[in-house]
C-alpha cells in the first residue's frame, strides 16, 4: 500500500504547468506545425506526470498497474514527436519525412501493446515510489526510445554547429541545452528494471518545456545565460515554497500532533499560504538583483544611446547626423554593421545615407513600392529578421518572401522604423552584434526611442534647411528687385544715348548720300562705302540697345508684349550676329541638325536672342575649359543644335556641346541665381541661366532641363510653344 507523499503533490503541481506551457505556445501560433507538435509533446508530458502522480496515489495493486499503464498512453508517442520536434526545428523535416513515419507508426504499434502484460507486468516498489516491472515489448520500446532520442539529439547539435553567429545561434543553444536537460529524464524508466533511482527525472520535463517553448516564442527577447538563470531561480524558489510545508510535515509531524492534536495540518497549510504569498515577490527580486548582474554591460549602452539621441536634435545637417547615427550605433553597441535609408521625395525612394561597415556596400535603392517599406507602413514596428524567417516558415507568402530577400541581402538583423506623423522618413538597419549575443527586448525599446529622435532631428534640420533656403531666395529676390529698380533708372538714360547715337549715324548716312563725290579716286569711293557700311552697323546695334533695355523693363515688369511667330533659324542667327562680338566663332562647330519646315515659335526675339547668346556662350566657355585641362590645340569644340515638334504643341529645342560638362552635385544648383561653374568669377556672375529659366518658364510658358556628364558634355533642352494663328 503506497501513502500520500509529497513526490506526487509536486507532481500534480509540475502535471498543469506542463499543460499551461502546451497552451501558450499553442495559442502564441495555432497554424505553426512547430507549435502543434510542441503542444502535443507537451500534452504526453501532462500524461506521463498526471499518470504518475495518480499511481502514487492510489492505495491498491490493481489501481497501480492501471494507472502505470495510463502513463505509457502518453510515453509511446514521446520519441516520435521529440525526433519530428527536431526536424522543425531545424528545418530538415521534409528530408526526415520517412523516418517521421515510421517513428508514429511504431508510437501507434505500441499503444495496444503497452495495455498488456507483455509490456508491463507486476510490480517494483522502491523508496521513492512504484513501477510495472519491464517486459519484452518494453525492452524493444526503450531501445527504439533511445534511438530516436539520439537521432533528435544529432539533428539539434547539427544545427547548432551550422547556425551563424548572433540570433539563430543564439536560438539553436537553447535547444542543445534543453535537449542535454531531457537526456535526463530517461532516468525514470530505470525502475522498470527492478533498480531504484532518486526520481529527479520528472523534474527536467519542466526543465525542458520551459526552455525550449520560451526558445521558440521569445528566444529574440532574452539571452539563454538570463532563460537559464531564471528557470532555476524558479525552481529553486518553488522547490522552497512547495517542499518546506511537506518536509514541515514530514519531520514534526508527530509533534504538532502532540501539540495540537487532530488540527495540527493547519500549522503546514498557513506556512504553504505564507511562503506562496512572499514566494513572487521574492522570485521577482532576486531575478532583478541577478539579471542587473548579467545585463551590466548592456544596460550600459541603452543609457548611452538614450543620452546620444537627446543630444541627437541639436544637429542641423542631415549627412551628419546620418553619419553620427551609424557611428553611435556600430561603437556603443558593438554592431558589425548599421546604416540609415532616408526618404527622397524627388525621387520618391529611399536612399542609403550613411553606412558603416567596411566590407559592405549596401543596397544604394530601396523603392517605395517594395514589400519592406509597405509592412513598415502599415505594421509601424521594427521588423526582426529571425522572427520573419519564423513567419514565413510558418505561413508562405509572397511579401514575407520579399522582404526576406531584402533583409538578407542588407544583412540585416533588426530594422526599426522611423515615423513622423503619418509619414515614414527613413528607418534604421542594424547587422548582428559583434559579440553574437541577441537583441532583447530593451534593446528594442532603447532603438524605438533612438528612432523617434532621430525623427526629430530630421524634422528640425529639414526645418532649419527650409528656413535657410527662403532666406536665400528673399535675399536673391531683393537683389533681382534692385536690379530692376536699376534697369527703371538707367533705361531713360540709355536709351538717350543710344537714340544720339541712332541720330547720329543716320545724318552721316544722309550726308554721304547727298554728297557729290565726281571723279574722285575709286579707293576714296570704297572707304566712303565702307564708312557707310559701319556707321550702318551702328544705327542697327543701337536700335539693338534699345530692344535690350526695353527687354529688361519688360522681363523685371513680367510683361508680355512683342511676343511674335519665330522661326529657329531666325532666333539663331540673331544670336550669333551678337556673340561673334566675344566668341571666335571660327573655332567652333555649330549645327543645325532640324528641319527648316518646323512651325514657328511663339516668343519675344529679344528675349529668346539673349537665351541661345547665353547658351552659346557657355557651351564656348565649357569647351574651352575642357580643351585646357586636356593640353591639346587640335580639340575643336562642336555644338549641335537640334529641334524637334512634340506631342503638345511644343517644339523640343536641343543645345548639346562637348565641353567639360557639369558636376553631379552641381547640376541641381545651376539655375540658383548667382551660382557659376566657371573657372574664374570674372567670367560668369551666375545669373545667366538663372534669367535663361525665368524667360523661357514665365515669360513663354516653356520648359528648359539639363543633362550634363563630367568631362563628357552637357544637353540644354528647352521646350517652348508652337504659334498658333487665332
Amino acid at each position: 500500500m503506497i501513502n500520500i507523499n509529497s513526490l506526487a503533490i509536486a507532481l500534480f503541481i509540475e502535471s498543469f504547468l506542463v499543460i499551461i506551457i502546451a497552451l501558450f505556445v499553442f495559442l502564441k501560433n495555432p497554424k505553426a506545425k512547430v507549435n502543434i507538435i510542441f503542444s502535443l509533446y507537451s500534452f504526453t508530458g501532462f500524461i506521463f506526470l498526471l499518470g504518475t502522480a495518480i499511481m502514487l496515489l492510489s492505495s491498491n495493486e490493481k489501481s497501480i498497474i492501471f494507472w502505470d499503464r495510463f502513463v505509457y498512453l502518453g510515453v509511446v508517442f514521446m520519441p516520435s514527436l521529440m525526433f519530428h520536434l527536431g526536424t522543425l526545428i531545424s528545418k530538415n523535416e521534409i528530408f526526415y519525412k520517412k523516418w517521421i513515419i515510421i517513428g508514429y507508426i511504431l508510437s501507434f504499434i505500441f499503444l495496444p501493446i503497452s495495455r498488456t502484460n507483455y509490456f508491463l507486468k507486476d510490480l517494483f516498489v522502491y523508496e521513492w515510489g512504484v513501477h510495472g516491472i519491464a517486459q519484452f515489448f518494453h525492452h524493444i520500446f526503450i531501445l527504439i526510445f533511445m534511438l530516436y532520442i539520439t537521432a533528435y539529439l544529432t539533428i539539434i547539435y547539427k544545427h547548432f554547429r551550422k547556425s551563424t553567429v548572433g540570433q539563430e545561434r543564439n536560438q539553436s543553444r537553447y535547444y542543445l541545452i534543453a535537449s542535454t536537460v531531457l537526456m535526463l529524464t530517461s532516468i525514470q524508466f530505470i525502475p522498470a528494471y527492478k533498480i531504484s533511482v532518486i526520481p529527479i527525472g520528472y523534474f527536467f520535463i519542466i526543465i525542458y518545456l520551459f526552455i525550449v517553448g520560451y526558445a521558440m516564442i521569445k528566444y529574440r527577447l532574452m539571452d539563454i545565460r538570463i532563460a537559464i538563470t531564471r528557470t532555476s531561480i524558479f525552481i529553486a524558489v518553488y522547490t522552497i515554497v512547495l517542499g518546506s510545508p511537506f518536509a514541515l510535515t514530514a519531520i514534526y509531524k508527530d509533534y504538532l500532533f502532540s501539540k495540537i492534536g487532530t488540527n495540527w495540518f493547519y500549522v503546514p497549510l498557513s506556512a504553504m499560504a505564507l511562503l506562496a504569498t512572499i514566494g513572487p515577490f521574492v522570485l521577482i527580486y532576486i531575478n532583478r538583483r541577478v539579471e542587473a548582474r548579467l545585463l551590466r554591460e548592456q544596460h550600459r549602452y541603452q543609457e548611452t544611446l538614450k543620452q546620444a539621441s537627446l543630444g541627437m536634435v541639436r544637429i542641423r545637417d542631415l549627412n551628419k547626423l546620418f553619419k553620427l547615427i551609424v557611428h553611435i550605433l556600430t561603437r556603443t553597441v558593438k554592431l558589425s554593421y548599421a546604416a540609415v535609408y532616408f526618404y527622397d521625395e524627388k525621387h520618391q525612394k529611399y536612399i542609403l545615407s550613411a553606412l558603416r561597415d567596411h566590407e559592405r556596400e549596401g543596397i544604394q535603392i530601396i523603392e517605395e513600392k517594395s514589400a519592406l517599406i509597405d509592412w513598415l507602413k502599415r505594421k509601424r514596428e521594427p521588423i526582426i529578421y529571425e522572427e520573419l524567417k519564423r513567419k514565413l516558415q510558418d505561413m508562405k507568402g509572397l511579401q514575407l518572401e520579399a522582404m526576406e530577400k531584402v533583409m538578407s541581402h542588407l544583412g540585416a538583423s533588426v530594422i526599426i522604423p522611423c515615423f513622423s506623423r503619418d509619414k515614414l522618413l527613413g528607418f534604421l538597419v542594424m547587422g548582428e552584434k559583434v559579440s553574437g549575443q541577441i537583441y532583447t527586448q530593451e534593446d528594442i525599446n532603447v532603438f524605438s526611442v533612438l528612432s523617434h529622435q532621430t525623427a526629430l532631428a530630421i524634422e528640425n534640420a529639414l526645418f532649419y534647411k527650409e528656413v535657410k533656403e527662403t532666406q536665400e531666395q528673399l535675399f536673391q529676390a531683393e537683389k533681382m528687385a534692385t536690379i530692376g529698380t536699376m534697369a527703371d533708372g538707367l533705361s531713360h538714360q540709355i536709351n538717350n544715348r543710344f537714340n544720339a547715337m541712332s541720330i547720329i549715324a543716320e545724318d552721316s548716312i544722309d550726308t554721304i548720300d547727298v554728297t557729290k563725290i565726281g571723279n574722285e579716286a575709286t579707293a576714296i569711293i570704297e572707304l566712303i562705302e565702307e564708312l557707310k557700311y559701319s556707321l550702318k552697323r551702328i544705327k542697327d546695334n543701337a536700335m539693338q540697345g534699345g530692344e535690350v533695355v526695353r527687354g529688361i523693363l519688360k522681363y523685371s515688369r513680367t510683361g508680355k508684349e512683342g511676343i511674335e511667330p519665330l522661326s529657329i533659324d531666325q532666333i539663331l542667327d540673331s544670336a550669333i550676329e551678337m556673340v561673334k562680338y566675344k566668341v571666335k566663332m571660327e573655332k567652333l562647330n555649330l549645327l543645325r541638325l532640324f528641319a527648316k519646315d518646323l512651325p514657328p515659335i511663339k516668343g519675344n526675339l529679344t528675349q529668346l536672342q539673349e537665351v541661345f547668346f547665353n547658351l552659346i556662350d557657355n557651351a564656348n566657355d565649357a569647351i574651352a575649359e575642357y580643351a585646357e585641362e586636356q593640353e591639346t590645340s587640335d580639340f575643336k569644340g562642336t555644338i549641335q543644335v537640334n529641334a524637334h515638334t512634340l506631342p503638345d504643341d511644343h517644339i523640343r529645342i536641343i543645345f548639346e556641346d562637348n565641353g567639360i560638362g557639369v558636376k553631379e552635385d552641381d547640376r541641381e544648383k545651376l539655375f540658383t541665381p548667382f551660382f557659376t561653374t566657371k573657372v574664374s568669377s570674372r567670367r560668369g556672375t551666375g545669373l545667366g541661366l538663372y534669367v535663361i529659366k525665368k524667360i523661357i518658364t514665365q515669360n513663354h510658358n516653356g520648359r528648359i532641363f539639363i543633362e550634363s556628364h563630367y568631362k563628357k558634355g552637357t544637353k540644354f533642352i528647352i521646350e517652348l510653344p508652337i504659334f498658333k494663328q487665332r
